[in-house]
């Protein structure tokens, strides 16, 4: 019964670490650069505070990850990050084919509109 409740718990922090990995990815950066545009700054200041701010959410939440992480690997008694690593390239590779998604179905942007300096 104790095997099956650690097994369970292993699974749930699985889960967890793989769905972080995707928040991390995907839901992260979004959500940062939207709080960023609802400051109603100019161009340029919410292209330095993107390039400021985006960086210091994803590192937070890392860390998250890492804490679930070291829960994992305490439960189960592993001294590898596999399950980590995995979910962290899926959820790259994820993000990469959104990424090349919106691209396809919205079209590229014209790059002289677009930033924080116009020409």
């Amino acid at each position: 019964m104790a095997d099956r409740l650690l097994e369970t718990k292993a699974w749930l922090l699985v889960a967890l670490i793989f769905t972080g990995s995707l928040v991390l990815a995907l839901v992260v950066p979004a959500v940062a650069l939207w709080g960023i545009g609802q400051l109603g700054q100019g161009k340029k200041e919410s292209f330095y505070l993107g390039i400021l701010l985006c960086p210091l959410a994803v590192l937070a939440w890392a860390g998250v990850l890492g804490r679930l992480n070291l829960a994992y690997r305490q439960l189960t008694g592993r001294r590898d990050d596999e399950v980590l690593a995995n979910s962290l390239a899926a959820a790259v590779i994820l993000a990469l084919v959104a990424l090349v998604a919106l691209i396809i179905i919205t079209g590229s942007p014209d790059p002289l509109t677009g930033g924080p300096w116009s020409y």
